[in-house]
């Protein structure tokens, strides 16, 4: 008990969430990589599915976690991997990077290239235990994503959506958090972007301290996982000059390549006269 006659409340198997994310690409879910590391130790869910994965931070968190504690998880990206207004437009390595790296959790991991929508008749009603809902960040698309895939999961099934205090670029995962959150054991941290959490009708046991959490407990849960978070956005903006120069070495090559070319075409075209 504090001076202030406040129990702090200690949070379960903290120690899930001081593992290094082994993957590490740019991402706007930095700081929630500890959490995801976190939850899947403690929820060890049987189905996780993400819907938008984009480069593949957040997803291989939970790879990872799966893989570290010896889950008997499977694990489901759904992407189209080209792109959206609020991720972005980008080319076909982004694809092929995270296709490289899921080779190491191909065991229990499987990449589906295609549209939410087409993506759902391949589960079954009631399924999934653990849902990430990502994709193009409208009110409507998130809507949309969220309540088609609902009939998916199971009655204490865990669902992620992320930016919820993102207040830009016409996002709309603010307010459709916060209509769930009258109806809907939720739980919500506000760094990096805002992550809500929500339980689809039952709080599982093993997350019942976060979801009964209230008052100072809140910002105890908020304060711990903001911290492990930064180390994440710590550890990249370090990284930083060593990225810059390898793309500065890439670029190089890629300048190099084109020269060789033009003077190889050049000798080629003189040798026919």
């Amino acid at each position: 008990m504090t001076a202030a006659g406040f129990n702090q409340p200690e949070i379960p198997n903290l120690a899930f969430a001081q593992a290094e994310p082994a993957f590490v690409p740019g991402s706007a879910w930095h700081q929630h990589g500890p959490f995801a590391l976190w939850l899947t130790q403690v929820l060890r869910p049987k189905r996780f599915v993400e819907l938008g994965s984009h480069a593949g931070y957040s997803y291989f968190c939970v790879c990872q976690a799966v893989q570290a504690s010896g889950l008997d998880t499977k694990c489901f990206a759904i992407d189209t991997w080209q792109g959206d207004e609020h991720a972005g437009n980008y080319g076909e390595e982004v694809y092929q990077q995270v296709s490289a790296h899921n080779q190491r959790y191909a065991v229990f991991s499987t990449m589906i290239r295609a549209t939410f929508d087409d993506a759902l008749p391949r589960f079954e009603d009631k399924s999934i235990d653990l849902l990430h809902v990502d994709g193009r960040h409208f009110y409507d698309d998130v809507k949309h994503d969220f309540e088609s895939w609902r009939p998916k999961l199971t009655d204490d099934a865990i669902i992620l959506f992320h930016d919820t205090q993102v207040r830009e670029r016409n996002f709309g995962v603010l307010q459709y958090f916060t209509e769930l959150q009258r109806e809907n054991p939720t739980f919500e941290f506000l760094h990096g972007h805002g992550l809500g959490i929500m339980a689809n009708k039952s709080v599982p046991p093993a997350l019942q301290p976060l979801f009964a959490a209230k008052g100072q407990a809140v910002d105890v849960w908020r304060s711990a996982f903001a911290s492990l978070g930064q180390t994440v956005t710590q550890r990249w903006d370090l990284q930083a000059p060593a990225r810059d120069s390898e793309k500065r070495k890439k670029r190089w090559r890629h300048s190099l390549d084109k020269r060789w070319r033009a003077v190889s075409q050049l000798f080629a075209g003189t040798g026919r006269r």
